[in-house]
């Protein structure tokens, strides 16, 4: 079995247009056409097996009967599982045989062009022994929070099996160990599989950012081995990118200090999602939370000298806390049930912060004041990533009020006077999201999908009336593949 090139792979990413809104119930965890219900029995097993592989079902976990066609893959689900207890995760094996004019890859881009629409795809090929394949995780867009998944697409004796975990997660991260688990527990038949090894060698030296550089952002890249997403930065006008993160696993939501040396950022590549700082060329990367807990999202106070962030809570409710980087002292802002608080961002005054609620009674945008007290909604709706402008008038932030994409949006800072900014041109089912404030609050950058000639996300600019939308990022090249989450630099 070959591994397919990354570069190949990048051609044949899609990523999900769609967007969700807030509910009050789950999703479906199961195939759209088969949900799951209570009167269902379960199966009785200890183990699966089939001619090539066998899977040894571990403790903690119930067999289910299997559903069929595979979410409009072009494969069938010969097994299924769901933990014992928040029966909140569930792995599948599924398997379809190759034609004689059929690759893995040509079945891999086939199965994601005509399937169901994904969102956040990040995808490498991966080295794991007997079971070296193309490995995914993306999430589906029924609602907030999403389903998260983790896939791998392996080939063995001319069929194409894929083992996929899927988690309803307010952490809006895969969960690596569980699946490194699962993965554990399928063996071969045979030694029949043909493995071919990518090369793993580190660049002798990694290149510097230019000093110039003022956007940060994240996109998937392979600068190390067994990297997916990382950081790198830019000038404003697209030139100079650079990888500065350089670890393997996902780092995402970067964000600049407010004298532009450091980046705050959250990694997983010590198992869950935690919060790193880095100076801002990449230099110098540390861990500042250690929990079992996930954390993302982090954003720093105007004085540079603590951090708040989102922390998803053993209920799977998520709350804001704040670290302060002189004593590592983390102190909780938020407590409330049944409610997702996530993408926080501190007013220029330092006296507010900004952010979005999901579920429990209202959803939206809320303002709080810096020390947790009074908060309160501005605006309703299934609302993400509120940015304050750098006078503290306005606040920008994407959703789709019109129910079938998202846009970038500003309003005053008591949420009046919203306007929109984007278009997306694709209409429904194209979004523009995550937007971030120009040095002198007359643009804001953001990331858009679907627009280049490859599918994905690419890093755009915008002045705040509309006009003069550039693009700084174009799809898949030698080094990445477009980008999202971007945080413009408070230096001019």
């Amino acid at each position: 079995m070959k591994t397919p090139n990354i570069w190949i792979m990048g051609v044949i990413l899609i990523l999900c247009a769609g967007c969700g809104s807030t509910q009050s119930d789950l999703p479906a965890p199961t195939q759209l056409n088969t949900p799951i219900t209570e009167a269902i029995e379960p199966v009785t097993l200890s183990s699966f097996s089939d001619e090539n592989i066998t899977f040894n079902i571990p403790p903690g976990w119930t067999p289910m009967p299997a559903a069929g066609e595979y979410f409009d893959l072009g494969l069938e689900e010969h097994f299924a599982m769901q933990d014992s207890a928040s029966k909140l995760q569930y792995f599948s094996i599924a398997s379809t045989k190759l034609a004689s004019d059929e690759t893995i890859a040509s079945k891999f881009s086939q199965a994601y062009t005509k399937g169901p629409v994904i969102e956040e795809l990040a995808i490498v090929p991966k080295d794991r022994g007997e079971l070296t394949g193309i490995e995914l995780t993306y999430q589906r867009p029924w609602g907030e929070p999403r389903w998260r998944f983790h896939d791998l697409w392996v080939e063995i004796n001319g069929s194409i099996y894929v083992f996929s975990y899927r988690v309803y997660n307010t952490a809006f991260d895969p969960q690596s160990t569980i699946f490194e688990e699962l993965i554990a527990s399928v063996s071969l038949q045979s030694a029949a599989a043909q493995i071919e090894v990518t090369d793993t060698n580190l660049p002798a030296q990694l290149p510097k950012p230019p000093d110039s550089a003022r956007i940060v952002f994240a996109a998937t890249g392979w600068t190390v081995p067994n990297s997916r997403e990382e950081i790198f930065v830019m000038n404003v006008d697209g030139s100079g990118i650079t990888a500065i993160s350089n670890s393997a696993g996902d780092d995402r939501d970067p964000c600049w200090s407010p004298d532009g040396k450091k980046i705050v950022f959250k990694s997983e590549r010590d198992g869950n999602s935690e919060i790193y700082l880095m100076n801002a060329d990449g230099s110098e990367q540390i861990r500042l939370t250690n929990t079992p807990e996930n954390e993302h999202h982090p954003d720093w106070s105007p004085n540079g000298q603590k951090i708040v962030f989102s922390r998803t809570m053993p209920d799977k409710t998520s709350d804001l806390f704040i670290i302060n980087l002189a004593g590592e002292e983390i102190a909780r802002l938020t407590d409330t049930s049944k409610s997702v608080e996530s993408y926080p961002d501190w007013s220029p005054d330092g006296s507010q912060i900004v952010y979005s609620a999901f579920g429990g009674e209202e959803s939206g945008i809320f303002v709080m004041n810096s020390d947790g007290s009074n908060p309160h909604l501005i605006m309703a709706g299934p609302l993400h990533y509120p940015k304050w402008s750098p006078d503290g008038k306005w606040i920008a932030f994407d959703g789709d009020p019109a129910g079938c994409k998202f846009e970038v949006y500003i309003m005053k800072a008591n949420g009046t006077q919203a306007r929109q900014v984007t278009n997306h041109p694709g209409g429904c089912g194209g979004y523009n999201k995550c937007p971030s404030w120009s040095p002198d609050g007359k643009r804001l950058v953001y990331f858009s999908t679907n627009r280049s000639s490859t599918p994905g996300s690419d890093i755009f600019i915008i002045n705040i009336d509309g006009s003069g939308e550039t693009q700084l990022t174009f799809g898949k090249n030698d080094l990445h593949h477009g980008g999202f989450y971007p945080n413009w630099s408070p230096l001019p």
